[in-house]
């Protein structure tokens, strides 16, 4: 996972998420949320600094109590609050269903590619800030010295940390205390956010984007491609690759490799996510795929991490990473469409369109997708991106 780092990090301000469009043309209220990332929002800290391991969630909860006292005044609902986030903050979403201070702050949620199922406790959290106290040479516990570290060298001293600490392979994350965050998000307990209706999804090649950072990528061929699937998969990589080309007949080495491993990093967990939240909760569930491929590096990435974050926003037009096909717009204003529907009505079945399925739970093993009517609203809704 540590090719996650070659993302770069993103603040509201960028282009992608620029809420404009939305406000615009679908009668949303945007708020977009900054908040401490990395070491700065969690590091465990212990005694005396006990908000420390989860202050970047806190800084979402506090973003929300201020949507709920100011966002009329703005002309949103502050009992129509919807929360939604990509990456890393798809797992910020899920973890603020294990929050009770963030319960009646939410009343839909939205998870794109990061279901996140697992959150450190203080003490599995506690080897990565002594890696960081060490590389800083701080002594543990210091916090009068750590404030007195230059942000950029904390920066650069939270990823050598990170590789020194296998056991936490997504670096800094909210630390679970039982308290701020009183669970596992897919634990029975999770009881924040019970009638919280989901969209839950994610792309179709999320690997491409690490993947195109691999110099091995670019040369893939079959043979390659069948020694680094018995690598990761032993002897049942033979029945994967099989599986696979029967799916994607006309996709190359490249393609297979970028779907195998998003569906093996990714897509795995976003499934045992919806799995719990139907167990544990009464709200509807939605579940979407985005399958769309730019072309951009002659289509090499695919439809990568991150490729739909612009048409969600309905912005393709201004990111490079969407491409120039002609669907593009299209396909934009009817993903921003779906979202803010949602938002508005928990269902983004669009009127007058093609009725979205409901994962429904029918039996302890069974599952089945069934149509769920829109519902019809005038008042503004809001939405808040992390």
């Amino acid at each position: 996972m540590a090719a996650r780092r070659c993302v770069p990090a993103r603040a509201g301000s960028e282009p992608a998420f620029w809420g404009d469009r939305l406000a615009a043309r679908h009668d949303v209220v945007v708020v977009t949320v900054n908040h401490r990332l990395g070491a700065l929002g969690y590091l465990p800290l212990g005694d005396g600094a006990e908000d420390a391991g989860h202050a970047g969630m806190l800084d979402i909860v506090a973003a929300l109590e201020w949507v709920r006292r100011n966002i009329a005044s703005f002309g949103g609902d502050p009992h129509n609050v919807t929360v939604f986030g990509q990456s890393g903050g798809g797992m910020k979403i899920a973890t603020l269903m294990a929050m009770p201070s963030a319960r009646g702050l939410f009343h839909k949620a939205i998870i794109q590619s990061g279901a996140g199922l697992w959150l450190p406790s203080e003490e599995e959290a506690r080897p990565l800030a002594d890696a960081l106290f060490d590389v800083l040479g701080v002594q543990r516990g210091d916090v009068d010295a750590l404030r007195d570290t230059p942000v950029d060298a904390l920066v650069q001293a939270q990823f050598a940390a990170m590789g020194m600490t296998p056991t936490m392979p997504f670096g800094f994350a909210p630390v679970r205390d039982g308290k701020a965050i009183i669970s596992q998000p897919v634990d029975r307990e999770m009881t924040s956010a019970p009638d919280v209706p989901l969209l839950i999804g994610s792309t179709s090649e999320e690997a491409g984007m690490f993947l195109a950072t691999d110099p091995s990528f670019a040369t893939l061929d079959d043979a390659a491609l069948d020694e680094r699937l018995s690598g990761d998969f032993g002897t049942e990589a033979p029945d994967v690759l099989r599986a696979y080309r029967r799916a994607f007949p006309a996709a190359d080495a490249q393609g297979l490799l970028r779907r195998i491993e998003t569906d093996r990093d990714l897509r795995v967990s976003e499934r045992q996510f919806v799995r719990a939240k139907r167990e544990h909760s009464r709200a509807p569930i939605f579940a979407y795929l985005f399958d769309y491929n730019g072309g951009v590096l002659d289509g090499a990435v695919g439809a990568a991490h991150s490729a739909d974050l612009a048409f969600v926003f309905d912005n393709a037009d201004r990111i490079p990473l969407s491409g120039t096909r002609p669907e593009r717009d299209a396909l934009a204003r009817t993903m921003a469409q779906s979202w803010t529907q949602f938002a508005r009505t928990g269902d983004p079945s669009v009127p007058g369109g093609r009725v979205w399925p409901r994962i429904r739970r029918t039996g302890a093993r069974r599952w089945s997708s069934t149509p769920h009517a829109a519902e019809s609203s005038a008042t503004p809704t809001v939405s808040v991106w992390t």
